[in-house]
């Protein structure tokens, strides 16, 4: 089986750390990190959740934006709490769809549409993929 997953990639980035007191400038938590963890985020984590979920007599391909979008949240180690998040690079360029994405559309036999409106799939792009195969999951944010 073959599985193609197409949609916006992004870097998520952790950084824990704690908070013990407020700023003396303005009332604002005064953030100390202590460990930061980095990963595929957004239509490439739904790549990597179906490689490690589906058999090795399958396949997984990507189609993914090339902008170099970062998602960068802090957070209390202790409750998981977010204290904030900074999106860097928040758009990317539409999608190209070629006639060599076509034919992977077609050797696949199953889609998965990962958008999270950053502007890579537009309504128009994903009526066209759908248009083109039966069997599409759409996974919007």
């Amino acid at each position: 089986m073959n599985f193609l997953v197409i949609g916006e990639k992004c870097k998520d980035v952790f950084v824990y750390g704690e908070v013990t007191r407020l700023s003396p400038e303005a009332p604002v938590p005064v953030f100390k990190p202590t460990r930061k963890v980095e990963n595929l985020g957004m239509a490439a984590n739904v790549y990597n959740n179906l490689f490690n979920l589906i058999e090795h007599k399958a396949s997984v391909v990507g189609h993914f934006s090339t902008e170099n979008i970062i998602k960068t949240r802090y957070v209390d180690d202790k409750s998981n709490h977010y204290f904030i998040r900074v999106d860097e690079n928040d758009t990317a360029d539409r999608i190209k769809i070629s006639p060599h994405l076509i034919k992977i559309i077609h050797n696949s036999d199953c889609i998965i549409l990962s958008d999270y409106d950053k502007g890579f799939l537009t309504e128009y792009d994903i009526e066209v993929i759908c248009s083109r195969h039966p069997n599409v999951f759409i996974d919007t944010k």
